[in-house]
């Protein structure tokens, strides 16, 4: 009965992990200029770089991703910028998250309103469950207000099975 009971666990533990997996990413388009600190710098894996604009006539700010193929995913990660905690009002505090698989017709999978989850900490990462789930292709994050003022500043952005 312990060898069931074992086995069991480690089942579970591994369906767990699996449904925790990264969905790989590329950006498509995002809001701002290709310069040092560049919407693509979102998901290239590093926190020593970051996105960060200041541009309040291209509000909401967006970046869209594509996995290349429809993929489930339940989870996001922000990751903060490297000075964040000299700058803690840059930190996203609503947004919303939908999936497509034209680019066009767009399903709302998260919104958040002032969650000031993302501490004054440096390069630090926070997850966040989805609300609604399918498969997409295209995930499109719009950041619609900011801890104070109108600068955005994320060092990555990803999804999770």
């Amino acid at each position: 009965m312990r060898h069931l009971s074992f086995i069991l666990m480690a089942f579970f533990a591994v369906s767990e992990a699996l449904a925790q997996a990264p969905v790989r990413t590329t950006l498509t388009s995002g809001t701002g200029r290709g310069d040092i600190e560049s919407p693509d710098m979102i998901c290239d894996g590093r926190l020593s770089t970051k996105w960060c604009i200041d541009e309040p006539g291209q509000m909401p700010y967006s970046i869209t991703l594509d996995a290349g193929e429809q993929v489930p995913a339940s989870e996001y990660l922000f990751a903060t910028g490297d000075d964040t905690h000299d700058y803690p009002d840059r930190n996203p505090v609503s947004w919303r998250v939908s999936g497509s698989n034209d680019r066009q017709t767009w399903t709302t999978l998260d919104e958040q309103r002032y969650n000031r989850r993302l501490g004054d900490e440096n390069e630090q990462e926070y997850r966040f469950r989805m609300a609604a789930t399918g498969s997409y292709r295209y995930y499109r994050f719009e950041f619609l207000r900011m801890a104070g003022g109108t600068r955005l500043q994320l060092s990555e952005v990803r999804l999770f099975r």
